[in-house]
């Protein structure tokens, strides 16, 4: 895995801290064009040296008081050394079924995803958003079709995030593949505070944390 040199002293910390962190937990509220269709939550937490994390995500666009589109994820991840062992995701794609599943071995990363199989070499990283190490990467899995992005990484500076009621200090990233880019803040502490990303017919999608002052550090409540 090729690093980006700015972005080393990042990934050398959090790789060095994570297997210290208590067992956390991240519930985004998921809005489209502002509009909340539903949630994605995620809980890390440790099995002996590894780092386990389960994401689920159910949203639902609705139109006219009916059913557009559903949207649903559920991934299992396994991490050791800043490195992931295994992932087995599921994802109903407004119907479209796909499935992922993977894991490290002599070889490298054995992968079985719906293009086909695959080996992956060196040490994979998912589009794990959780962990701020992923901004030294410049290939990503995608956990739900199983792509491997080549990722370019932009800092936009510091922002003001507004959230829960809140004003937070966070600083706000870019990471640009072929296909779409996602904007991601991060608090003083790295936590991952926000998402956002554009849809394929160019709608804004959006995760909020739910409850951004009780992990944010350094937040402020507005009057």
């Amino acid at each position: 895995m090729t690093f980006r040199p700015a972005a080393l002293l990042l990934a050398a910390t959090f790789a060095t801290a994570a297997h210290a962190y208590p067992p956390q937990e991240w519930r985004f509220n998921v809005l489209l064009d502002s509009k909340p269709i539903g949630q994605h939550s995620f809980v890390l937490s440790l099995d002996e040296r590894q780092q386990v994390l389960k994401s689920e995500a159910d949203y639902r666009v609705k139109l006219l008081g009916f059913s557009a589109y559903r949207y649903q994820h559920r991934a299992l991840e396994r991490w050791e050394g800043g490195c992931l062992r295994e992932i087995e995701a599921r994802t109903n794609d407004n119907g479209k079924t796909l499935t992922v599943k993977g894991r490290n071995t002599e070889r490298g990363f054995s992968l079985d995803a719906p293009a086909g199989a695959q080996q992956l070499p060196g040490c994979v990283m998912s589009f794990a958003y959780w962990n701020p190490a992923i901004l030294a990467q410049s290939r990503l899995l995608n956990a739900q079709n199983g792509e491997y992005h080549t990722v370019k990484v932009q800092p936009l500076g510091a922002e003001t995030l507004a959230l829960g009621g809140a004003e937070i200090a966070a600083r706000r990233y870019r990471l640009v593949t072929d296909k779409f880019s996602i904007d991601l803040w991060y608090g003083t502490r790295n936590q991952w505070l926000a998402l956002e990303t554009r849809t394929e017919n160019g709608r804004l999608l959006r995760y909020e944390l739910a409850a951004p002052p009780r992990l944010s550090g350094g937040s402020r409540h507005r009057a």
